[in-house]
């Protein structure tokens, strides 16, 4: 059973975590109790152990990785909603997220052309950390579809000579940007405007 957890075999340490399991599954139920539980009962308790466990194993930070490309495959497949729910209830409410969940959350908002969900998403994870530059660029494309190209310009002039990634500068972002937002059908009638700025 331990071994069908879908992360399972992603872990480092699987006999720490199996040991962990057995030892709080066998000291709250016998096998006659366990046999009784219903699917609820046993997914909801399931959920207790595993999430103990893995936090005694130190490996929460894989589980959460787990969730994040659970999250990405989903929407790579059309299921939108499916990924932004992923997100929200998985990592987000189970106070698991770090900045660029919001970026995340942010970009499945944004595709969805659910552009305020989207500002409010990349705000959230600026106020987590400000000095995270993909995020301002998300920023600047909510401004751009949002009739606010001057806001959208103004971030675009501070950040256009930095990296946003080590080996990616800005004006790359923005035209992989660009590109993948004509694929979802987003308006780029103020493309242009934008990348005369970055030349």
């Amino acid at each position: 059973m331990i071994n069908n957890l879908p992360f399972y075999k992603a872990l480092n340490k699987k006999e720490e975590f199996s040991a962990c399991y057995l030892e709080s599954a066998t000291s709250k139920y016998t096998y006659k109790e366990y046999k009784k539980l219903l699917g609820i009962e046993l997914k909801k308790d399931s959920d207790a152990i595993v999430e103990a466990c893995i936090l005694q194993t130190g490996e929460t930070a894989k589980l959460v990785n787990l969730i994040r490309d659970k999250a990405s495959k989903a929407f790579e497949a059309g299921q939108y909603q499916l990924a932004i729910d992923i997100i929200q209830t998985e990592i987000i409410n189970a106070n698991k997220a770090v900045a660029m969940d919001y970026f995340s959350l942010g970009d499945y908002y944004l595709l969805t052309k659910q552009f305020i969900k989207a500002e409010e998403s990349y705000n959230k994870g600026i106020a987590i950390d400000p000095n995270e530059i993909n995020l301002k660029l998300e920023l600047a494309h909510v401004f751009l579809f949002t009739d606010r190209v001057s806001e959208a310009k103004e971030i675009h002039r501070t950040y256009k000579n930095q990296n946003v990634f080590p080996t990616v500068s800005w004006k790359q972002q923005v035209e992989q940007d660009f590109k993948m937002f004509k694929k979802y059908g987003l308006p780029s009638n103020n493309f242009k405007k934008i990348m005369r700025i970055l030349k």
